[in-house]
């Protein structure tokens, strides 16, 4: 550049004093911008050294004090300033100047220009001596440069684009004029219209927050009020300090907002650098455990919305999130609820803290594809419990990488906590399961050997039992859904038929019997024949004890009779063995026996309701140890005493005590129906002789009899009955004693003789033959007695008559009639009457001596 070039140092210096002198005093907006337009037009294309693009810069910078020029002047100055730089650079000259005369016409051109400045230069500064004007220029230019360059930190780059020069601008003015200001609104015409995409920025990440923080925060709490201008020559880690303070101190109440409209945006701007956020999030916070977790799904639901805006910001947030916020966010999860920090929380708070973990593990696993998968799985031993939630640990001890628990904190088991998360919160209001029982559930096994999610027998059956404590009718529809998730969640096939036995017998032990139907109809349990004939089996008992009557339409043993008919009417009935198919029948039988029998009244225990558990226990007592047989027969007799007419119900006795003899028995084979069936017969005499009814005992008598007829000689002892028979033989009814007819005398000792000569005839009655006999000889003096009485009696009739007859002799030869015909028929009727009595006495008698056999 040639030195006529050069804008003389006079007039420069002249021109800068000028603008800086100008800027002192109050302009209007229009005298400003033309003053800065009137510089630049007499400078031309010449090169100032003091009123140079960034010299000019620096006087708007300093020199434009408050309240004299409107801000929004100085942005239009600036930019005006950049955009008609003086100093640009100047490359090589590529060709020489090949005419001479034309290079001699710019030189008086330019003399003559200069010499123009020169004069309107000293129109407007009086240069009274050019010595102290230079000196004036340069001191005001090296005390404008270093506040501009050393205290504003703003240096124009001539290389740089006039959006970033002007950007640099702004910053330092905004710098300079908060000394002056707090409120960024009051300074806000200077940056009117300004719409690139670097000061957009800036004003988004750092001026938006502080104006809101001012706004909302400043105004209230100014002793702890951070200035506008010790934020602007803030650090980033301070800045995020000074704004994040509020919320530490729990002084503002919308903390997502807050959030939004100061971090976020300084986190953005500073390339989401998340360190300052994670070290306050997990070490500076120390709000309830309620507001910690409330807090931090805030600020991953916002960081979540920062990671939708865009491909870039996605890739470079979550880098940043999976290697610091994410992983300490999971310890924290583990640390607070195995370390008993949750344990101190109300169901409903517990309830909350659960749902609010979700969500913020649903923001953490929206945008990472590799989430979307199946929750990573644990190895059986990867995790020590016992040393992993020791409840001494500080937070930084077990977020450390030594703690064995550090596995859970990786970014890929994020799922696995979702899933934990999910399911305590779900089992939570029925069986109070923790974070610790669940992984104990989830990470222990009695087989160290399993892989997968596992679970102890005996932690199943602790836990399920915990679940099924509280199941009804009402409420097992709800409750099934939980079991099952339950079973997905813990239990291993190689478990799964425990835990399903677990269910049934709980089922059945609230009374749900129709709902454990259901489960092993439908097939909804791996339980084999022999264990659901197990569970329900045990349930039958228990039923078939507490019932206290022997109606199997009502109560437990409604309940019992039910587990039956299940499992005869299971479609893997037949798989049972044969053994446990038999006791199902015989059980039926005992039902039976029970029906029939629950219309009489039975006592066994003083002032107590007859019950199946009585039953069982009377007829399991042996009145015959030498025989070493279940003694049936003891129950009936006591039915025939306490239910005076029963006997006459023998067929419905003789059932009963078959159901019964079945039931005990269990081997029908080995129940001799023959000779219950005569001891009923037996019993049924005895109790209808004690109900005075000789008819009905001498007719089962003859029955019995009849029966014994066709027994088989080898069937049993019939010997047994003589003491029976005999009392048929021997009964007397009080009736008898008084008033008694002879004539139906007659006809019982005929019976009586009768059912002690077949007793004789039958019987081997041993010893008691004697006794036997003895009675048939009284009954049979009785007749002879009863006869000769009989005899005189007729002949005094006879007599009677015949003198009747003489009397009417005339009438009755009128009618034909002879006498002696008459006394020879009278005769003869005696006379067959006794040969009758006769045989009847020579035939029994017969019998008795044995002449017959």
């Amino acid at each position: 550049m040639s030195a006529n070039m050069e804008l003389a140092r006079t007039t420069d210096a002249g021109l800068y004093v000028s603008l800086v002198q100008s800027l002192a005093l109050p302009q209007n907006q229009k005298q400003f911008l033309i003053n800065i337009q009137n510089i630049q037009q007499k400078i031309g294309n010449l090169t100032p050294h003091y009123v140079s693009t960034s010299n000019l810069l620096n006087i708007l910078l300093v020199h434009t004090l408050p309240g004299l020029i409107p801000y929004s002047i100085v942005l239009q100055a600036a930019r005006y300033i950049l955009e008609t730089s003086l100093e640009k650079e100047i490359g090589p000259v590529e060709k020489e100047i090949d005419n001479e005369d034309n290079d001699k016409d710019k030189d008086k051109d330019t003399e003559r220009e200069d010499h123009d400045i020169e004069n309107k230069v000293e129109e407007q500064v009086p240069i009274q001596n050019e010595t102290s004007l230079i000196e004036t220029a340069d001191n005001l230019l090296q005390e404008t440069n270093h506040k501009a360059a050393d205290i504003l930190d703003f240096e124009y780059n001539k290389f740089a684009s006039v959006n970033a020069n002007l950007l640099g601008f702004l910053q330092a003015k905004t710098f300079a004029l908060s000394q002056f200001y707090n409120d960024l609104n009051e300074i806000d015409d200077l940056f009117d219209n300004i719409e690139f995409r670097e000061f957009q920025d800036w004003n988004e990440g750092v001026l938006m927050p502080y104006t809101y923080y001012w706004s909302n925060y400043g105004a209230e709490y100014s002793l702890s009020l951070m200035s506008l201008q010790t934020y602007l020559q803030s650090s980033y880690n301070e800045k995020f300090d000074k704004l994040v303070q509020p919320l530490t101190n729990g002084q503002i109440q919308t903390s997502e907002e807050w959030l939004l409209q100061t971090i976020i945006p300084l986190l953005k701007y500073h390339d989401y650098n998340i360190d300052a956020l994670d070290r306050w999030m997990f070490q500076v916070y120390k709000g309830s455990i309620l507001k910690k977790f409330g807090l931090w799904n805030i600020v991953f639901r916002l960081l979540n919305l920062e990671v939708l805006k865009s491909e870039h910001t996605s890739t470079t947030l979550m880098i940043k999130m999976k290697t610091k916020i994410i992983p300490h966010y999971l310890a924290s999860c583990y640390y607070y609820n195995l370390n008993g920090n949750a344990n101190s929380l109300s169901s409903v708070e517990l309830m909350k803290l659960y749902d609010t973990i979700k969500a913020t593990l649903a923001n953490i696993l929206d945008n990472e594809d590799e989430f979307k998968n199946e929750p990573k799985e644990l190895l059986l031993g990867e995790v020590d419990l016992s040393v992993g939630s020791n409840e001494t640990m500080t937070y930084k001890e077990f977020s450390s990488e030594s703690n064995p628990l550090a596995i859970l904190f990786k970014p890929e088991y994020a799922p696995f906590l979702l899933r934990a998360i999910a399911t305590c919160q779900r089992l939570y209001p029925i069986s109070q399961i923790t974070m610790q029982e669940y992984l104990q559930l989830k990470l222990t096994s009695d087989n160290s050997n399993d892989k997968g999610n596992g679970l102890s027998s005996n932690l199943a059956q602790k836990e399920l039992m915990k679940i099924m404590n509280n199941v009804n009718a009402t409420n097992w529809k709800l409750m099934y859904q939980l079991i099952l998730q339950f079973k997905n969640e813990f239990v291993l096939n190689s478990n799964r038929a425990k835990a399903d036995y677990v269910i049934v017998e709980r089922l059945l032990m609230s009374g749900l019997i129709e709902e454990s139907e259901e489960l092993v109809r439908d097939h909804k349990t791996e339980l084999s024949p022999i264990e659901i004939y197990e569970v329900f089996m045990d349930k039958f008992w228990e039923s078939f004890n507490s019932a206290n009557n022997i109606n199997d339409k009502i109560g437990h043993l409604h309940q019992a009779r039910r587990c039956l008919d299940i499992i005869e009417q299971l479609p893997e009935y037949t798989q049972l063995p044969a053994t446990k198919r038999e006791k199902i029948i015989a059980l039926k039988h005992l039902f039976k026996a029970m029906s029939a029998m629950k219309n009489f009244k039975i006592v066994v225990e003083k002032n107590k309701p007859f019950t199946p558990s009585q039953l069982v226990k009377f007829s399991n007592h042996s009145a015959h140890e030498q025989l070493g047989k279940k003694e049936c027969f003891l129950l009936i007799t006591v039915i025939l005493e306490q239910n005076p007419k029963s006997y006459l119900a023998f067929e419905k006795l003789f059932r009963i005590l078959n159901d019964l003899l079945l039931y005990f028995e269990l081997d029908s084979s080995t129940v001799d129906t023959n000779l219950y069936f005569s001891k009923l017969k037996t019993a049924c005499i005895e109790s209808a002789l004690v109900d005075n009814n000789f008819s009905y005992a001498y007719t089962q008598s003859i029955e019995l009899f009849e029966h014994f007829g066709n027994l088989l000689s080898n069937d049993f002892n019939i010997d047994q009955f003589w003491l029976t028979f005999y009392q048929v033989g021997k009964f007397v009814s009080p009736g008898w004693l008084d008033n008694a007819d002879p004539q139906e005398m007659q006809k019982v000792w005929i019976k009586q003789r009768q059912i002690l000569s077949l007793t004789l005839q039958r019987l081997d009655c041993g010893d008691h033959s004697r006794v036997i006999l003895d009675q048939w000889n009284k009954v049979n003096a009785k007749l002879e007695e009863n006869s000769r009485d009989t005899n005189v009696a007729n002949m005094r009739q006879f007599q009677i008559q015949k003198e009747m007859n003489n009397a009417k002799s005339d009438s009755a030869w009128s009618l034909g009639l002879h006498p002696q015909d008459i006394i020879n028929d009278a005769s003869h009727s005696t006379n067959k009457a006794g040969e009758k009595i006769s045989n009847l006495f020579v035939s029994g008698l017969g019998w008795a001596i044995g002449a017959n056999r």
